[in-house]
């Protein structure tokens, strides 16, 4: 134990050492081109109602996606940073806000906030009538507008090192945090034109709380030099894997919205993997 405190203390010692001397944060723009990679495995726990983890196609698939990344120096060595990408249909946006400090010319930490979506077109095919059969021979189906069912929130820390020389920047992290489901109900319903019956069911998703780690790499080669800034091409990674359910609510509603259904489920965990690839432009001051 001794030996353990005497170490932490000669770490903190060196890193409050070189946080004396003038460190920059630097800030730079990004934009790239990616490749992410969904894999889920049912952990073969019971579920109650439908298990919506258990609908990805194959329970692996993948996307293209575009992204933008900003970070703005602060205060000499505090930074601002803003991630966004969005999936290959182009309807809506992921994103993440953090704020960082380094401790040291390579070494830094770094907390933010994400949220994380998945199309419904993927997380959640859903196929009404054949979930509700004896609503088969309603004429008229419906579902809401949104394309968004599964939509996730993080909270993380990233302590991170960080080299750089007049060409190359190379860093290495490691996010930890924890996470859920935002709630976001979806709707699907029928109705028949000759009994004029109407059915509406709405799934609402609970929090269902995880934790996860997630290591990353930036590789960036600058060819490009200006006055005050450089220019060039980065390769960036990260592999995030987890433990996930999907608990959620549901309501029915049939030919009124006076007598309600209410049901909620629990379903089993599954094993979410997500590893992410990016190649793109980099100007970093």
């Amino acid at each position: 134990m001794r030996r353990i405190t005497i170490a932490i203390s000669l770490i903190l010692s060196t890193i409050l050492c070189f946080a004396q001397n003038k460190i920059k944060a630097g800030s730079s723009l990004e934009l790239m081109i990616g490749n992410r990679k969904f894999s889920a495995r049912n952990m073969g726990l019971q579920t109650t109602g439908t298990d919506f983890l258990n609908n990805f196609p194959g329970n692996t698939f993948s996307d293209l996606y575009v992204g933008f990344g900003l970070r703005k120096e602060i205060k000499d060595k505090n930074y601002f940073s803003f991630n966004s990408t969005t999936h290959d249909d182009i309807e809506f946006i992921n994103f993440e806000i953090a704020f960082g400090r380094f401790f040291s010319k390579n070494l830094g930490l770094e907390g933010g906030a994400n949220v994380f979506n998945i199309p419904k077109r993927r997380g959640f095919p859903f196929d009404f009538e054949n979930e509700y059969s004896e609503y088969k021979t309603l004429e008229t189906v419906w579902n809401s507008d949104d394309l968004v069912f599964i939509k996730n929130f993080l909270g993380f820390v990233r302590p991170f090192y960080r080299l750089r020389n007049k060409m190359i920047i190379l860093e290495l992290s490691l996010k930890a945090g924890g996470g859920g489901l935002l709630k976001n109900p979806i709707s699907f319903g029928g109705q028949s034109t000759k009994s004029y019956e109407v059915i509406n069911v709405e799934y609402s998703a609970k929090v269902s709380p995880f934790i996860f780690v997630q290591p990353s790499f930036q590789f960036a080669f600058l060819p490009f030099k200006g006055k005050k800034s450089d220019l060039g091409f980065q390769l960036k990674g990260n592999f995030f894997p987890s433990k996930r359910q999907f608990n959620y609510d549901r309501r029915i509603d049939i030919w009124t919205a006076q007598n309600p259904i209410f049901q909620s489920f629990s379903c089993s965990k599954h094993i979410i993997n997500r590893t992410e690839i990016e190649f793109g432009l980099i100007w970093s001051k």
